[in-house]
């Protein structure tokens, strides 16, 4: 019986995760309420049922199944990331912080948590804390070019106008399609007063699609 029963979990499992990656999330969930019926403490399920609720656009409810995962394990470092990222678009960024946090605690080496809690940092303007969370997920991986980006954003932010040309550059060498950092890039630069730099760096921004470059462009042209 057993077996069987595991059996069944598991051509659920497999249905709800095809049906989840082809965005059919509400045909998802109810292979994972089924699940559910047969062994409703198999945390991974709430948390499957959490992301498909992200899908659909609904984060309270999302949140309210990744609380549920922690009730039944406390160390389920990845329903902690997850929720903070619900509560981070609901506007909830200090419960954010308090998730990430959570996270990294159980798993020291979760660079995207460090990330996400930067974000969330710079989110009330503590850049300080941001660029440390920033650095400590560079450390962890340093080959994440957005990484980098966000680093020389929070630097920019407090003025740090070289150390953001360098983190934007470093972005850059890991992605050279990355238009976000050639824009920042661009940005600290005409702060540096290198506008002939700025304007490149825009050009070539604007060139990936990035919109902010063809404003600044734009401004540029108009003084």
């Amino acid at each position: 019986m057993k077996n069987n029963c595991s059996e069944i979990i598991s051509s659920l499992f497999k249905s709800a995760i095809s049906k989840y990656s082809s965005g059919d999330f509400e045909d998802a969930i109810q292979d994972l309420k089924k699940i559910i019926k047969i062994d409703p403490k198999l945390h991974s399920t709430y948390l499957n049922i959490g992301n498909c609720r992200c899908g659909l656009g609904d984060l309270e409810g999302a949140i309210k199944e990744y609380s549920k995962a922690i009730q039944l394990n406390n160390k389920y470092e990845i329903a902690y990331s997850n929720r903070g990222a619900a509560k981070s678009n609901l506007g909830d960024i200090k419960g954010a912080i308090d998730d990430y946090g959570k996270a990294i605690e159980i798993n020291p080496n979760d660079s995207y948590s460090y990330f996400n809690r930067g974000i969330s940092r710079s989110f009330l303007e503590d850049y300080r804390g941001a660029i440390d969370d920033y650095r400590k997920a560079i450390e962890i991986n340093p080959n994440d070019s957005t990484f980098h980006t966000n680093l020389g954003v929070a630097k920019l932010n407090l003025g740090n106008y070289e150390g953001s040309v360098q983190d934007n550059t470093n972005a850059i060498k890991i992605n050279p399609n990355d238009a976000f950092a050639f824009c920042n890039r661009g940005v600290a630069k005409e702060f540096l007063g290198d506008y002939d730099g700025a304007l490149k760096d825009w050009e070539q921004s604007s060139q990936l699609g990035h919109k902010e470059a063809e404003r600044l462009i734009k401004k540029y042209y108009s003084r």
